[in-house]
């Protein structure tokens, strides 16, 4: 099947000297987009995240009649398309195109690209999207992703385009604000003035003599596999980690077995979240019911809880930079004692906590919790989820025929709450057990760090890497990637195997205190059943974990200054 499934060829390519920013971000979108139709089976999409006038020779040739569209971004102009490797010449490219005699639509998202309309038309090229003028980068990340989410709902070309026009006249009027913006041209970057006249979207949906039935193209209709719940969780996931896309496809391009679909959700969050996510699989909870509901309530908490840890981690380092940052008053908060833990207002807290780097002008090491706390402020979806699934938690007793119930109810709004924190997709949690000083002689020093990776369906053996610089021992660590940064979450998530040496993680999560001393719990089991099982809670005053009693000594004494 795979050699008749049609291809959507996507291009983009950056520019080290003015490098649009927003440029992965539009790669990331359209592929979220397009995801569910991928998984589906309906339609296949190659991508080059990075192009060259060669890969796209090599590529166009491998894919030949089977692409009917082709996109790029990145820098253009009316006679050139910004490769990583020179300034393309359009008339080549446009060459490279009209041999491919299933291509239905070229789209060319970058700045002043009407200029290559004609000779593509000449060629025989059926449509092309294109722009009359320079491109606000942030623009053509939300046209491009409106046009391909039309498209992956079956709508035909020319609604598609319709609607996205649509949506960014709805989001951005008819004139453009004045402000600093990047734009998609090869030389442009400068100041967009306001203006009295309304001006037209920069995009044109150009229509060659004789093909205006290639408006009507439409992608492929095949039978999702997907629950809509899983399919909105998947592509969100993707925009902020794009290996998903690999994950849902086997080497011919053919739909994995949907099974396997929870299994690629659980791995892109981190242990805490996805080792709850992992038990709502287990065959005795399939089921809807009293145990099934605990569960759906035990990861909602498990996920508030992970977002309160790392703004207490991160206020952390910010007191011990400004000491007159006010925290004592978030004390209390964090100490709460075993009966009130199910009944705190996790919503509520976060917001609080929120407010105080809102009011400091701190940006969390997450930085997409920004736009997850906005939404929790705009009391919409995420909000009333996080509502209901709190009202749930506080109830605390259902009868059974009450939790069969609520469950399903309960389990889409978990669903909501997962779409809106997938940029955790971003970041990779791993514990550091030691490390060891490499230093040979005549050569600067380097260091062995034993690491266990957090992001996974199943917990394995440690693994060294050695690193020029080291990082924390014996802590949890939230890293991201993209800027090579990484910030502790100890105390409050930590490795009980990282104190007493042994090699696999076993990872507990802070919960409450009893007569004062730090307890916590383990993160492979429902919170309810650890919150009420001794042999799943450790504390501070055990043996091997006097590093952790320290740790919460500093830290109470500093945040109460």
């Amino acid at each position: 099947m795979a050699a008749s499934k049609p291809v959507l060829f996507l291009a983009f390519a950056n520019d080290d000297a003015a490098p649009l920013a927003q440029l992965k971000e539009e790669r990331r979108g359209i592929r979220s987009q397009l995801l569910e139709a991928q998984s589906a089976g309906s339609l296949e999409v190659y991508t080059e995240p990075e192009a060259t006038v060669k890969m796209l020779a090599e590529a166009l040739q491998q894919y030949d009649e089977r692409i009917a569209l082709f996109h790029y971004g990145g820098h253009a102009d009316a006679a050139h398309l910004m490769l990583e490797d020179q300034q393309a010449h359009a008339g080549g490219i446009a060459a490279m195109l009209a041999e491919l005699k299933g291509l239905q639509l070229v789209f060319l998202n970058g700045c002043s690209t009407r200029g290559q309309v004609v000779r593509l038309m000449e060629l025989g090229v059926k449509l092309v999207i294109a722009t009359d003028k320079p491109v606000n980068d942030r623009m053509a990340v939300d046209f491009a992703t409106a046009f391909y989410g039309a498209l992956a709902k079956r709508r035909p070309i020319s609604r598609a385009f319709r609607l996205a026009s649509a949506q960014l006249q709805a989001t951005y009027g008819e004139t453009a604000k004045p402000q600093e913006v990047s734009y998609r041209g090869l030389k442009w970057n400068k100041v967009a003035k306001a203006s009295d006249d309304p001006e037209p979207i920069p995009w044109g949906l150009y229509v060659n003599d004789g093909a205006e039935e290639a408006l009507t193209w439409r992608m492929p209709s095949v039978e999702s596999p997907l629950d809509p719940r899983m399919s909105a969780i998947l592509s969100a996931l993707s925009r902020y980690e794009e290996d998903i896309h690999e994950d849902v496809v086997d080497r011919d391009g053919e739909a994995v077995d949907e099974r396997l679909y929870p299994e690629i959700i659980i791995k892109n969050f981190p242990w805490p979240i996805g080792a709850q996510l992992r038990i709502l699989q287990t065959e005795e909870l399939f089921e809807p019911g009293v145990a099934r509901l605990k569960q759906v309530l035990s990861t909602y908490l498990m996920a508030m809880h992970l977002h309160r840890y790392l703004l207490y981690s991160q206020l952390w380092e910010e007191k011990l930079k400004h000491p007159d940052l006010p925290t004592k008053d978030c004390l209390p908060w964090l100490l709460p004692e075993k009966e009130a833990f199910f009944q705190q207002d996790m919503p509520g807290k976060l917001l609080g906590l929120a407010d105080i780097f809102d009011q400091h002008q701190l940006t969390p090491f997450v930085s997409e919790m920004e736009g997850f706390f906005a939404e929790l402020r705009a009391k919409g979806e995420i909000f009333e989820a996080c509502m209901y699934l709190h009202d749930l938690a506080v109830k605390g007793k259902w009868e059974e025929e009450e939790a069969i119930e609520v469950c399903e109810e309960a389990e889409t709004k978990l669903a909501y709450l997962q779409v809106g924190m997938a940029y955790l997709a971003r970041y990779h949690m791993h514990t550091i057990k030691d490390i060891d000083i490499l230093n040979p002689r005549h050569a600067p020093p380097r260091f062995k760090h034993e690491i266990g990776e957090l992001n996974t369906y199943t917990i394995r053996r440690d693994s060294t890497q050695i690193r020029e610089e080291f990082s924390d021992s014996q802590s949890v660590m939230l890293t991201d990637p993209e800027r090579n940064t990484s910030m502790s979450l100890s105390p409050f998530i930590v490795d009980k195997n990282a104190f007493i040496k042994k090699p696999i993680p076993n990872i507990f999560l802070y919960t409450h205190a009893e007569d004062g001393v730090p307890y916590y719990v383990n993160v492979k089991h429902s919170l309810y059943k650890t919150m009420e099982e001794p042999s799943d809670q450790i504390h501070v005053e055990m043996e091997g974990l006097e590093v952790l009693e320290d740790q919460w000594e500093v830290y109470r004494r500093k945040m109460s200054e």
